[in-house]
């Protein structure tokens, strides 16, 4: 009789429904899983705005940080001032005596408060005025520091500016869609049912999700190099540039240019229409070469077995060359002198005399290879490739006048800064690096950029030969002035006339110097530095003497 009451179809549909709710459990249970542990912070901030009114309080946008990940931007505050005009006693005691104390404007202030929501100052309060607002404690008001991007301005042509949240210039653009985030931060106090901030619970600065904040650039900028070299060019007041590179990788560890400008949106503009050209990186930009295109011309000659340091030549103050006559700066001549005395002390005569006999190809050809005439590929939309002559044949003067860097060839003081490590560390030439890795604000690494692997441009006899004839320069020609620093120094001079001249009738001259340190027997060379100093006299005079005060200066600070 049991068997009657079987009934096969009624058990599956239990088994079926016992099923269902058992994955509707597991359902819910993933569901309250991913609430609580994946989704619990944004449902935790979205519940926290709802129990605060609050104001923008920057906005999320990555920082750039230095080799050592310390900050270059974002190291400075303004204090600024928050309004809840809910609080009570607002409108009778807070709004009279801002008015009355702070250069308020009454008929925005009055607009912006129609709304009832909480207000941000635009105004920057000094510390006497906020301390003795704050000492009143008057009832809504509230003081906190709001960052500034560009609190502590370094770098500036490197790194760039913004309009409004946007990169529009440097690497701020560049990598603009890296360092932009979403939404921003606030600086909120919690409300009751009615609106009105609750006394005791104070102010919160809300971060925004850390998803949304953008990425931290890490660049290969040194820190404390790059504010050694503008705080020297600032007190010199130097106009032109000074780029350092490490020779053994391409890294770009300073680059300044001067004269520059504040990238803060409420200063820029008022150097828009300044006849100095802050806006212009002077690093990236060509400029007549002048006399440290002879590192080109030597490598040439040295390449091509034109001749050695040891060959000899007769300077007697000038050369004929058709019917135009040039000089050498000693107006007597060197007399009788070595190649490699010749590059050490500058000699026209001899230079001239070489490039000659190499010809306007061979230079260009050498001037290529090293870099000149051709775009670093850094990563900075601003730069320019320089030039070098592209219509043939040369007359022979102007071969004279390429020679000497004077005509027909201009270079950046980044590529003479680059040409020059070539030299310091057996003839590779490498793509100069900015920029190290991308990680988030919490120091997570998102990508990393390696060092170029660099190129063979010249014999690593050539090199030597080069780093000899250098030090040379340094230990007893027009380089002297850099002469002195630990480690030993070897570089060239320049002085590239311009072609403009003062009121008074002056010529006005660009002075170069190029070196790099140290340059002592069985010492692996760690810095390369360019430098140009626009109307400068001359390299001897101007530019070798900043390289030393700058290298001395990053030394000291580095042995402290």
């Amino acid at each position: 009789m049991a068997m009657l009451f079987y009934k096969p179809g009624r058990q599956r549909r239990l088994l079926a429904l016992g099923a269902l709710i058992c994955c509707a459990v597991l359902a819910l249970a993933l569901r309250l899983v991913k609430i609580q542990l994946v989704d619990g912070q944004d449902y935790g901030r979205a519940a926290l705005r709802q129990r605060t009114q609050g104001v923008a309080w920057g906005f999320a946008r990555g920082d750039f940080l230095d080799s050592s990940g310390r900050p270059i931007t974002g190291r400075g505050g303004t204090w600024k001032a928050v309004l809840f005009p809910s609080t009570k006693g607002f409108s009778t005691i807070t709004v009279p005596a801002l008015y009355e104390m702070a250069d308020i404007d009454v008929a925005w202030l009055e607009k912006a408060l129609t709304e009832g929501r909480p207000v941000k100052l635009p105004n920057a309060f000094d510390d006497a005025v906020r301390l003795a607002l704050e000492n009143m404690r008057l009832p809504g008001l509230v003081f906190a520091e709001e960052p500034r991007r560009y609190g502590k301005p370094l770098a500036v042509h490197l790194i760039g500016y913004l309009a409004g949240d946007t990169g529009i210039a440097g690497l701020e653009y560049q990598l603009n869609a890296e360092l932009s985030g979403k939404g921003s931060s606030r600086l909120a106090a919690v409300v009751d049912a009615t609106s009105r901030p609750i006394s005791g619970l104070g102010i919160r600065h809300q971060e925004a999700a850390p998803d949304n904040a953008g990425w931290d650039v890490v660049l290969t900028i040194d820190r404390d190099f790059q504010e050694i070299v503008e705080q020297i060019m600032d007190a010199k007041g130097i106009r032109g540039a000074v780029v350092a590179v490490d020779p053994r990788n391409g890294d770009v560890l300073a680059m300044a240019s001067r004269p520059q400008f504040d990238p803060d949106p409420n200063n820029i503009g008022r150097y828009l229409q300044k006849e100095n050209a802050p806006f212009i990186n002077r690093a990236i930009t060509p400029y007549f070469p002048g006399s440290v295109f002879k590192i080109v011309t030597a490598v040439a000659a040295l390449e091509n077995n034109i001749c050695a340091p040891e060959s000899l030549f007769f300077d007697p103050g000038f050369i004929d060359i058709g019917q135009h006559r040039f000089h050498c700066h000693r107006k007597d001549g060197h007399s009788e002198l070595s190649f490699s005395d010749a590059f050490a002390e500058s000699c026209n005569t001899v230079f001239v005399a070489i490039g000659q006999t190499l010809g306007a190809r061979a230079i260009v050809a050498t001037a290529e290879k090293l870099g000149i005439g051709r775009l670093t590929n850094i990563g900075l939309r601003e730069e320019s490739a320089g030039g070098l002559p592209v219509s043939w044949p040369l007359l022979p003067a102007d071969i004279a006048n390429l020679t000497l860097g004077q005509k027909g060839v201009t270079a950046t003081p980044l590529q003479v800064a680059l040409m020059a490590s070539a030299i310091a560390n057996g003839g590779i030439l490498y793509v100069p690096r900015l920029v190290a890795e991308l990680r988030t604000n919490e120091g997570t690494t998102i990508r990393t950029f390696a060092p170029d692997t660099g190129q063979r441009v010249m014999k690593p006899s050539t090199a030597l030969k080069m780093q000899q004839m250098m030090q040379q320069c340094v230990s007893q020609g027009t380089g002297i002035a850099a002469a002195g620093i630990a480690g030993g120094c070897a570089g060239k001079t320049g002085t590239a006339e311009t072609g403009q001249t003062t009121p008074e009738g002056i010529a006005v001259n660009n002075a170069w110097f190029v070196g790099y340190t140290p340059a002592a027997p069985g010492e692996e060379p760690s810095i390369c530095m360019a430098i140009l100093v626009e109307d400068g006299q001359s390299g001897s005079v101007t530019a070798a003497p900043l390289y030393k005060e700058i290298m001395e200066a990053f030394v000291a600070a580095k042995t402290q």
